[in-house]
């Protein structure tokens, strides 16, 4: 989290975008309570590296509102990395002789992805190495094992932590560490308060952070809504009183739709893909893959995103990249033509615009127009094509609008492929687009490196 001023425009809210996620639920539907229990977590206090303002208090916060929900619901304050273990084994060990239905969990503070781990921060973290982050951490995998474990009919993880490198510039102390990347998991919502390689933001002069503010009086809400539906509303709203610098979103793998009405949660029969979200009428072109047991949604308030593409292998996105290239270099005059002439049609595909993209900014065949070619790669570009993320980021790095450059190669960098992340590690050394660092500069180079011996398959994050 950073520091940040709010907009004059109050938080208090109504959260009038909710009225667009109502669902037509009988009120037999909805009075089938289930148990639901809850672990919030918020760190405030770190003892070697920035201290944040709001964690305790939006802690406290959605603490109240999840008992107010009828939750059973636990809070810990100002946890090292022990007091995170051993807090979080005994929250699961309660829940093993009688599992509850749904599982909430909920953290404020520091968080880190380092070397593909991905990390809780504890208050006594030292933020000098990668290795004494890692010795500071809590793994989010940890708790995605501990929840197999308890095998609720479903969960709701949501992690408000910066997920850029929390210790540069504006945090402090210059030292390596990668944001918080948060992965899929079956049977699970998994919200986050801010896009990858941003930051969460701290508001000094109020009690509470935009996200925490806007989730909880989201989930307060008495009218009937879809728990995809609730994310989406508190992710748009916080992009809008954020100025744009915050933006949330939300992966889903529920198998069961979660409702709240009536300040209570309720589980219905049948995944969220029966229409329990608002995500199909927001996506272009959306749809479910059919080679996966649980529904998988996935929303940011920033993008567009196409859901066929959750399932692409990176070997598919490499092959992708290649074949636009190659018919870059091999269209002759006529055909390039044409094919920067249908580009703009609605129903042009994201190749064919990532296409005209590429002939457009080599300028090889016809008139050299980049200003054109990045507005042609944006639209593949927001939807999670990630041929164009990578075209888009080199392009605007050619056009020297090294901001955007910096956000599509990290958009592209989130599937682990080399490409983009080499790009990302020369901004890094050269402080284009982002803070100048060295070290993160080595990091990236080496999570590069290692790819070389088996490219991770991680194609499937936005």
């Amino acid at each position: 989290m950073t520091s940040a001023r709010p907009t004059r425009r109050r938080l208090a809210i109504k959260l009038p975008l909710l009225a667009l996620g109502g669902l037509a639920i009988t009120r037999r539907a909805v009075s089938a309570l289930v148990d639901q229990h809850a672990l919030v977590i918020g760190n405030n206090d770190y003892q070697h590296g920035p201290r944040l303002i709001n964690a305790v208090n939006d802690a406290k916060l959605i603490d109240r509102t999840l008992k107010t929900l009828g939750m059973m619901s636990t809070l810990s304050l100002d946890q090292t990395a022990l007091q995170l273990d051993s807090t979080i084994e005994a929250f699961i060990r309660r829940m093993r002789t009688s599992p509850p239905a749904i599982v909430w969990f909920f953290y404020s503070g520091h968080g880190a992805s380092i070397e593909g781990r991905d990390l809780l921060l504890g208050t006594d973290a030292e933020f000098g190495t990668p290795d004494q982050l890692v010795r500071g951490g809590y793994p989010l995998s940890a708790l995605r094992a501990s929840l197999e474990q308890v095998r609720p009919s479903a969960a709701v993880v949501v992690v408000d932590a910066c997920r850029d490198n929390p210790f540069v510039a504006t945090r402090g102390a210059g030292r390596p560490a990668a944001g918080l990347i948060l992965r899929e998991w079956a049977g699970t919502l998994t919200a986050y308060s801010t896009a990858p390689y941003t930051r969460a933001l701290d508001w000094p002069d109020r009690p509470n952070g935009p996200y925490a503010q806007a989730l909880s009086a989201a989930l307060l809400d008495r009218r009937p809504h879809s728990i995809e539906s609730i994310f989406m509303a508190v992710s748009d709203l916080v992009y809008q009183r954020t100025d744009q610098r915050q933006k949330p979103g939300y992966y889903s793998e529920l198998r069961r739709s979660i409702v709240l009405a009536e300040g209570r949660a309720s589980l219905l029969t049948g995944s969220p893909a029966d229409g329990t979200s608002l995500l199909a009428s927001r996506t272009e072109k959306s749809a479910q893959s059919t080679s996966r047991s649980a529904s998988r949604r996935l929303y940011r308030p920033d993008l567009k995103l196409d859901e066929r593409y959750l399932g692409v292998r990176n070997e598919e996105w490499m092959d992708l990249i290649t074949r636009i290239e190659s018919a870059a270099a091999s269209v002759d005059r006529i055909e390039a033509a044409r094919v920067v002439a249908q580009a703009p049609r609605p129903n042009s595909s994201d190749f064919d615009r990532s296409l005209a993209g590429l002939v457009l900014a080599t300028g090889r065949l016809v008139n050299n127009d980049r200003a054109k070619a990045a507005r042609f790669l944006e639209i593949p570009a927001l939807h999670g094509y990630v041929p164009a993320q990578i075209l888009l980021g080199e392009l605007q790095y050619e056009r020297q609008a090294y901001d955007q450059s910096f956000r599509w190669l990290s958009e592209a960098s989130l599937t682990g492929l080399p490409r983009p992340l080499l790009s990302l590690a020369q901004l890094s050394f050269e402080g284009r687009g982002t803070p100048q660092d060295t070290n993160m500069g080595i990091q990236r180079m080496k999570e590069v490196m290692k790819g070389m011996v088996g490219i991770p398959d991680a194609g499937d994050h936005p």
